[in-house]
């Protein structure tokens, strides 16, 4: 469940927060197949080659701190890096400089914050609650179910994947964030009146 939400042969449903992670740095996300090692056969080649050749050489060593364990780690790692392959006739620091080095993308500007997620009916009163706070969405959504994503910063509001709403995120309990644009006509004059014009 933390990297696939719904099994499917042809189009498994991505946890919504994973998605974010790869659309945030630019990748993609292709799960293996139930049951089919083969479907990730380098990754399972790779674990296998670190259990083997890094851990498995310091099984019987005596570490006094992470320093010291990181230090026997980064060496043995810089060995089975540096060994030639016989299939590939060169080492794994070879190819990654080749072939890994040159496709690499430069880190994004911001840093990727994790969101929380929420299925919400829309309120007669044209909001949606979140952590006890409501927020504001346009009036025509009455009555329809819309995605809630949370940061710590923001609150944005989905309606068939479209973004129809965004807010500050706020922690006042029991509050309003309302927006004009998202009022009906008749409340937005409403919400005019002075109480001159009441009186």
């Amino acid at each position: 469940k933390s990297g696939v939400t719904r099994a499917c042969l042809y189009d498994p449903d991505i946890n919504a927060s994973y998605n974010d992670f790869a659309v945030h740095y630019g990748t993609a996300v292709l799960p293996a197949r139930v049951r089919k090692p083969r479907d990730k056969a380098k990754a399972e080649v790779g674990v296998q080659v670190v259990e083997r050749d890094v851990l498995a050489p310091l099984r019987h060593q005596l570490f006094h701190g992470l320093a010291a364990l990181n230090s026997a780690i980064r060496e043995r790692l810089h060995v089975v890096n540096h060994r030639p392959m016989r299939y590939y006739g060169c080492s794994r620091a070879e190819l990654f400089e080749r072939i890994d080095r040159p496709a690499l993308l430069p880190l994004p500007e911001h840093p990727f914050e994790i969101a929380t997620y929420k299925l919400a009916k829309v309120a007669i009163d044209y909001h949606v609650e979140f952590d006890s706070h409501f927020y504001s969405v346009p009036w025509q959504l009455i009555g329809t179910q819309v995605d809630i994503r949370a940061t710590l910063r923001t609150i944005e509001v989905f309606s068939a994947g479209v973004r129809v709403a965004s807010h500050v995120r706020s922690s006042r309990r029991g509050g309003y964030s309302t927006l004009d644009a998202h009022m009906p006509d008749s409340h937005r004059a409403h919400a005019r009146w002075t109480p001159e014009r009441i009186a």
